[in-house]
């Protein structure tokens, strides 16, 4: 589904760029829509600049490490705590350095 991929790419530390609303057109008939109409969908563009990568690498890093897994194999931090806390270390614990999300949409 179209909000899951956007919430990963969000978790991961991708930022919305945009919308481009019918981007994709494709010939395939629903049941649920006219029939004579194409199926089409909109894309979301999710961007990281190179001086972002820096902070998404270090947060990934420390996320992924064996101490992070508890024995049956779950996470005991999510993502963005590392993210918070490495971000909070590099700025003074400021915030200066976070950029806000914007609102993502769905597929029509």
């Amino acid at each position: 589904h179209h909000a899951a991929s956007c919430n990963a790419a969000e978790r991961h530390g991708f930022v919305l760029e945009g919308i481009s609303r019918q981007h994709r057109v494709i010939d395939k008939r629903t049941p649920i829509r006219d029939p004579h109409l194409p199926f089409s969908r909109d894309t979301a563009w999710y961007s990281m600049l190179d001086r972002e990568w820096w902070l998404i690498h270090h947060a990934l890093y420390e996320w992924l490490g064996s101490y992070n897994f508890g024995p049956d194999g779950k996470q005991k931090e999510r993502l963005e705590s590392y993210r918070d806390r490495i971000l909070a270390r590099s700025d003074g614990g400021g915030g200066n350095g976070r950029r806000a999300h914007a609102k993502r949409t769905r597929d029509e």
